[in-house]
């Protein structure tokens, strides 16, 4: 027989069974194609100026389509095509439409329409987003607005900035590559511009030789040590303690991947 205290518990267990199923808490509330109409119908490009860890950068964000947008840092020339789903924020019905997307790097992004003409955009390191965002602040954040005027990247790179981007190729020479533990695919072009492709995504951008090290082209961005090349042919990246025009260490120093040629 069943004691109250017993009934209780088993009670206490199955309420906390519904509120910490997966299933349940973070079911995914998709909009509906009118729902998008509606959105994505007003502009289809917004811009804003990031604070945080790359305060001073410009990103554009455009909507290609209701699955296909883009976003750019304007001043480094990276820019990221990728396919996606607009839901509602923490699975709520009546929460604010949102897309969430994961680089080949594993650093994260997030756009939360805040109305139809703004749009919060969010950007955490790898590692660092782990759940509810109001436990983890975005470490560089913006409220985008509609590009009426859009800001232009600079006229043209410097000679000395162009000189380290074709110098980034003396450590990772130009090549078609397969890059582990991400499984995209990298094309190094002999000015330092890299092609990064992977399921869902298309990036391109810059890097830059600053030092003896390899670096993405962006503030906050990557740094490598590289060694190689091995019997088989292939470069270890190992994460640099410095990121790139920042005075931030960064937390996957020491960690390792691995960029082999592809075969021709």
């Amino acid at each position: 027989m069943k004691t109250a205290f017993s009934s209780v518990v088993a009670g206490l267990a199955t309420a906390l069974v519904a509120l910490l199923s997966p299933g349940i808490a973070s079911a995914k509330v998709v909009l509906t194609a009118e729902e998008i109409q509606a959105i994505t119908s007003v502009s289809n490009s917004f811009e804003g100026t990031l604070d945080g860890v790359m305060a001073g950068e410009v990103v554009r964000f455009k909507i290609n389509s209701p699955t296909s947008f883009s976003y750019e840092y304007v001043n480094a020339g990276e820019a990221f095509n990728f396919t996606g789903e607009l839901a509602r924020a923490g699975g709520n019905a009546k929460g604010n439409p949102t897309l969430n997307f994961k680089q080949p790097d594993q650093d994260e992004v997030r756009f939360e329409w805040l109305s139809k003409n703004q749009i919060q955009f969010e950007y955490w390191e790898p590692g660092k987003k782990a759940g509810q965002t109001r436990n983890n602040p975005a470490m560089a954040k913006t409220t985008l607005t509609i590009a009426a005027d859009p800001t232009e990247a600079p006229a043209e790179v410097t000679p000395e900035r162009q000189e380290a981007r074709e110098a980034a190729t003396t450590l990772l020479p130009a090549d078609t590559y397969t890059w582990q533990p991400f499984g995209s695919t990298l094309t190094m072009g002999a000015d330092g511009s890299f092609r990064e492709l992977a399921p869902g995504s298309d990036v391109s951008g810059f890097f830059i030789k600053n030092g003896g090290e390899l670096c993405f082209d962006i503030v906050n961005g990557n740094c490598y040590d590289v060694s190689g090349p091995d019997a088989n042919g292939s470069y270890t990246l190992t994460y640099a303690t410095k990121m790139m025009q920042s005075d931030r260490q960064n937390s996957q120093a020491g960690s390792q991947t691995t960029l082999t040629p592809n075969k021709h």
